[in-house]
């Protein structure tokens, strides 16, 4: 592979060799063994047999054979007993890339010495070659994180495209992909809301009611969707959260005339069942509030509380270590999961709960930053910090970690975790809104929404198909709502 300095980062070539060492040396740097064990998980997935044993890696400060225009960053040489690859260490491809740069790098090089695939240097519509196996030109779904996004766009912004272009590594004849032609259309419609008040943090919580009805609501105002139009919804009532009971009745916590208010609502109308009065303490906020499938009400305060309404009372869950409550799910058989501090607790009960962690538990660890529940009662959380997987825990305490290159989440940041009304697992990431199918979660032409690939926050999917969506406009950067029927 070669590289042109003429202007920072204008040209890249690749090379292959066969040459015939006396005397090989196989070796492969512990930087560079990941890349390879993902090269070998890509091709037992597809089940293509690999001979390793012959493969020998070599970093080198400048590989000869290029030129002042084009120098090389990767080279590839193969004889009987030695399959030989060569990494420039001073090429600036190879310094200003992340680790999906370099894993783009390094499988064009495997492609060669293991697969041995010839260049290609077809290109689509769009301009974009059709493989990574292409003669010269910038990475095709690689970053380059050290570099000014001054003069190039981004590599992240590729990164939905790495599911083509392994697929087309291992098959040459892999379909082209829905972003490689531009004039293509998706086939479902997409509409855009850009009202002032969503670019605001106030109203950023987003909630679809039973009857598949959008609500934002905030610190000052709160709207309902109707008709295609935002209306302002109950003046004076400052919404908290909002949650539904087994009978689908909609439930509000909010604040009045600095009064705590719960109660219920239907067609336009709040009705307050229970006020600050009906608690064991006094308390500045609401963190969080859920109805769980018994229909008590549950209600964590800003001081770090967990109140739970039983016995015609709210009482104060007792034993909790310090630490608000980030987030509260319904579990399977009635059981209520939340994250209190970071930390996972599984209640069946107010009184019978259990704190879940490394102590207990296969988890790797005792401090989470999201969960969401699923139809068979799965946890899916994220560990807190910039772990490479998610983890599955199961109601049998079983746990499965997802590795996210193995799940089509490559250099993919996940904001946020939703499950649809049939429980089906989806993710809003900063490269676009992915469905889990099963054993990965959806490439984005095999299941394309109709969203852009953007970065988004948060989401929501509708019984009917709806998926909406809050993501930055690629012009101002302004969080904008989107609304993608899907068909779901």
């Amino acid at each position: 592979m070669r590289y042109s300095t003429a202007t920072f980062l204008t040209l890249l070539l690749f090379s292959c060799e066969t040459v015939d060492p006396l005397e090989p040396d196989r070796v492969i740097p512990n930087q560079i063994q990941p890349f390879v064990d993902q090269f070998i998980w890509e091709a037992e997935k597809r089940g293509v047999d690999l001979d390793v044993s012959k493969l020998s890696f070599e970093f080198e400060s400048g590989i000869q054979g290029g030129s002042a225009q084009n120098s090389i960053a990767g080279i590839c040489t193969r004889s009987d007993n030695l399959h030989l690859i060569k990494i420039d260490t001073l090429n600036s491809l190879w310094l200003l890339s992340g680790d999906l740069g370099h894993e783009e790098i390094i499988f064009h090089e495997l492609g060669h010495c293991l697969l041995g695939r010839f260049h290609r240097d077809e290109k689509f519509i769009s301009d974009d070659f059709a493989s990574i196996m292409r003669t010269v030109g910038l990475l095709q779904y690689g970053d380059l994180n050290n570099f000014s996004s001054l003069f190039i766009v981004p590599g992240d912004l590729k990164a939905h495209r790495r599911d083509y272009y392994i697929e087309e590594l291992f098959n040459e004849n892999t379909p082209s992909p829905c972003w490689s032609d531009p004039d293509i259309i998706s086939p479902y419609p997409l509409t855009f809301f850009k009202e002032s008040f969503i670019e605001e943090r106030k109203y950023r919580r987003m909630w679809l009611d039973p009857d598949d009805n959008l609500w934002f609501y905030g610190k000052e105002k709160n709207y309902l969707l109707v008709g295609g139009v935002f209306q302002e919804q109950l003046p004076g009532l400052e919404i908290a959260a909002m949650s539904k009971d087994s009978q689908d009745k909609i439930w509000i916590a909010g604040f009045q005339e600095g009064k705590i208010l719960i109660g219920t609502y239907n067609s336009g109308i709040f009705e307050p069942k229970y006020d600050s009065g009906d608690f064991s303490l006094v308390f500045s906020g609401i963190d969080q509030f859920i109805v769980d499938g018994s229909n008590r009400l549950w209600l964590g305060d800003n001081f770090g509380n967990l109140h739970v309404w039983t016995e015609n009372e709210f009482n104060l869950v007792t034993g909790l270590p310090e630490g608000r409550v980030w987030t509260m799910r319904n579990g399977p058989d009635n059981s209520v999961y939340a994250l209190k501090g970071g930390q996972l607790y599984i209640f069946e009960s107010p009184q019978k709960f259990i704190q879940v962690g490394k102590h207990n538990s296969e988890l790797p660890s005792d401090f989470f930053r999201s969960l969401e529940v699923d139809a068979q009662g799965v946890a899916w959380m994220q560990v807190s910090g910039s772990a490479s997987y998610l983890l599955q825990f199961m109601p049998n305490f079983e746990v499965k970690r997802l590795e996210l290159h193995k799940i089509n989440l490559s250099e993919i940041r996940i904001n946020s975790l939703t499950t649809d009304r049939n429980g089906n697992m989806w993710a809003a990431t900063t490269n676009g809104i992915k469905k889990w199918e099963g054993e990965t979660f959806s490439k984005y032409c095999a299941y394309n929404t109709g969203v852009p690939i953007l970065s988004f926050s948060s989401m929501a999917i509708g019984a009917n198909g709806n998926i909406w969506s809050i993501g930055k406009d690629t012009a101002s950067l302004q969080p904008v709502l989107m609304l993608s029927k899907a068909g779901i």
